[in-house]
């Protein structure tokens, strides 16, 4: 029942300009006042979220421009109920674009999408088209509301504009999907270009999964950190381990490289040279937390050597 009513909701809202275009002439402008507040309090109502400041902000808007018709009886302030959602919804992009994180990287993350620092930066461009356009939407409807005909705004609100959106919506799914699909996903070849040297392990695979990723990683003899750890038996410290964990994380996860607490360290078994070795990475961007894992699995059994929880700092490495 309520899917329908939101999918009715959806429908008057587009059709609003339509019906003004028809009605504008036979019926007063308190009229439209009523159908304004009544629309505005019916979808907060179905609303998911009513605590969103978003959803609040449009809701206290519209009922303000309801009252407004309501009080002043212009038929002329009827043709600002577009401008007014156009402009508010532009105005949530374009003050996302002032904060750590942008409106589009926010719905990304509470998704549980894992964004790459390209992913983050294209998030933020996309922000800022799209608050443009919401106000050049805006700005369009204004000027055909006092300086064109009834037929030429309701032509454009109820048809035009939702075909721009909707081409711009839908344009840049394909070009995210496509055109920089390589750019998205991370790949062992850039992982192990970004950490290359003596200091590193060999990458063998990256394998993502729906928290992080696991990583398969070849404890090379002449990795630098196994020098004097120990002379008779050469073996990878536990601060190496998390080091590296934090590192991975701080790349993978576009996380700032800011170690600021390790909780639930737990140390069982030694990480010897030659060994292949799985690093388990799983990512809480609400808490902008890491849970690692070293471990090797042979056949049905698992050999776990360590593990613990890293946190980091707020921020973007790059």
């Amino acid at each position: 029942m309520k899917s329908l009513l939101t999918l009715l909701l959806v429908a008057l809202s587009i059709a609003y300009p339509l019906f003004v275009y028809y009605w504008i002439q036979e019926l007063s402008a308190a009229y439209f006042g009523i159908i304004l507040a009544g629309l505005a309090s019916l979808k907060f109502i179905l609303s998911k979220n009513k605590n969103s400041k978003q959803e609040i902000a449009i809701f206290i808007l519209s009922l303000g421009c309801a009252l407004l018709i309501l009080i002043v009886g212009k038929h002329y302030l009827i043709k600002l109920y577009p401008v007014l959602i156009s402009c508010s919804v532009g105005s949530f992009f374009a003050a996302s674009l002032f904060t750590q994180e942008t409106f589009i990287e926010h719905i990304a993350r509470l998704r549980g999408k894992i964004l790459s620092v390209y992913a983050i930066n294209y998030a933020r461009k996309l922000t800022f088209i799209w608050a443009v356009t919401l106000y050049l939407n805006a700005l369009t409807a204004l000027y055909l509301a006092f300086f064109a005909s009834t037929q030429a705004w309701a032509l454009y609100c109820g048809l035009i504009s939702y075909i721009i959106l909707g081409c711009l919506f839908a344009g840049e799914i394909i070009y995210r999907r496509f055109a920089i699909a390589k750019y998205e996903s991370i790949t062992k070849n850039n992982l192990q270009r970004q950490f290359d040297g003596n200091d590193w392990p060999i990458i063998n695979a990256l394998e993502k999964h729906d928290a992080g990723y696991n990583m398969q990683l070849n404890i090379q003899p002449h990795i630098s950190w196994l020098e004097g750890h120990f002379p008779q038996q050469p073996i990878l410290a536990g601060v190496v381990q998390t080091h590296w964990a934090a590192k991975f994380s701080a790349f993978l996860f576009s996380v700032e490289d800011n170690l600021i607490q390790i909780d639930n360290l737990k140390f069982q078994d030694v990480i010897l040279p030659n060994l292949h070795v799985t690093l388990s990475l799983d990512y809480n961007a609400e808490k902008q937390s890491i849970k690692f894992r070293y471990f090797h699995t042979q056949e049905n059994n698992v050999q776990l050597f360590s593990e613990g929880k890293i946190s980091f700092g707020r921020g973007d490495t790059r």
